[in-house]
């Protein structure tokens, strides 16, 4: 069994302490880090042994929407599942199309957060089931559109929920 290495960034009081004592309890997880900032020291070398980063949007939006893309880009083996206080449908669209695997409600952490982090590690997209259409109409070839399925996130299945 491969254990999936997880870095929360997060600040306590956005993710229930049950969350992530649930991902701690799983055998196959192991919870490298929880930080309030990607900035905070030594978190950039936790991260380069993360499988998976649990990123609030909080601390997106806080940091500024390219803190996002150089996470991603300085740890390409890193696939980041980014919780969500509400689900705006054009947010969720710009957070995937960047390199996001994967959006979860806040709400649906206690129920779905193990889950979304083994399908996102396994290279699966985790998104709400009612975000497909908008999805698909974005990936779909339309007169002056070069927007493909490359640009989304390479080797990406969409697991929706």
């Amino acid at each position: 069994m491969k254990i999936i290495n997880v870095t929360f960034i997060s600040s306590r009081s956005t993710v229930q302490p049950e969350c992530i004592c649930s991902v701690k309890h799983n055998p196959d997880i192991d919870l490298v880090v929880v930080t309030p900032s990607p900035n905070q020291r030594g978190v950039w070398t936790a991260l380069s042994g993360s499988d998976v980063v649990v990123i609030d949007e909080a601390i997106i939006r806080r940091d500024g929407d390219e803190s996002l893309i150089m996470l991603l880009a300085s740890n390409p083996g890193a696939r980041c599942l980014v919780i969500m206080e509400s689900f705006d449908e054009n947010r969720m669209l710009w957070l995937i199309t960047r390199g996001a695997r994967g959006v979860i409600r806040r709400s649906d952490l206690r129920q779905l957060l193990v889950k979304a982090i083994r399908r996102v590690h396994e290279g699966e997209v985790w998104m709400p089931r009612n975000l497909l259409n908008s999805f698909r109409e974005m990936i779909s070839p339309h007169e002056g559109c070069h927007i493909g399925v490359d640009s989304v996130a390479a080797n990406a299945r969409p697991r929706l929920h």
